[in-house]
């Protein structure tokens, strides 16, 4: 029901939008392609060829039995290992580090970590080591420590806090090739903080584009 005042839909306009319902159930026109770009993890190896143009993954991180277990994954440099300690020396040796659900949306579940000195800021607020490693995987969900992603300048003048994104929707009902059904730019807002996400909530901001 949050779609009515985000949207500002009435009598008149709701059939210019597309339901959640029929959005959702687009997964089962994909079938099982749409776990490429669902699960985070799936997409970084099935765009193994381009991976210069994606962001350095380091780490997976599950708590089970309420242990917390690192996985390497493949930009992991050979001189870390899966500890809380490593990713921290990780951390104080990239400056920041994006820390995000493997199945996530909606900006769900973001951190941003940044050292600074024996410290750290999560989301921009300051904590100990302990405090920040305890909220990376409070459950069973498993979490990607990847490269945080500057943005162009252009971009970041106009918001810095988020990673401002540009969208281009596909879609191919044929084998003749796809169409560009939409393209918009994302831009995040001191009300949503760290991501671009655009529903009420969070407070982004969404621009068409030619």
């Amino acid at each position: 029901s949050y779609r009515i005042k985000e949207l500002g839909l009435n009598g008149n306009n709701y059939r210019d939008y597309v339901s959640d319902y029929d959005y959702f159930w687009v997964n089962r026109i994909n079938n099982n392609y749409q776990c490429w770009i669902q699960d985070k993890l799936t997409s970084r190896y099935v765009l193994e060829k381009h991976k210069a143009l994606l962001p350095k993954y380091y780490y997976a991180v599950r708590n089970s039995n309420g242990r917390r277990r690192y996985i390497a994954l493949p930009d992991l440099p050979s001189n870390f290992d899966c500890t809380d300690n490593s990713l921290y020396e990780l951390l104080k040796e990239k400056g920041i580090l994006a820390i995000k659900k493997k199945n996530g949306a909606h900006g769900e579940g973001f951190f941003k970590f940044e050292a600074y000195g024996n410290r750290l800021k999560v989301n921009g607020k300051e904590m100990s080591l302990e405090e920040a490693i305890s909220i990376i995987s409070p459950d069973e969900t498993v979490m990607l420590v990847t490269e945080y992603v500057e943005m162009h300048p252009l971009l970041k003048n106009i918001f810095p806090d988020s990673l401002n994104t540009v969208r281009v929707n596909c879609f191919s009902e044929t084998e003749t090739g796809p169409q560009i059904g939409a393209c918009f730019v994302k831009f995040g807002h001191s009300k949503g903080g760290y991501t671009d996400n655009i529903n009420t909530e969070a407070g982004g901001i969404i621009v068409e584009l030619d």
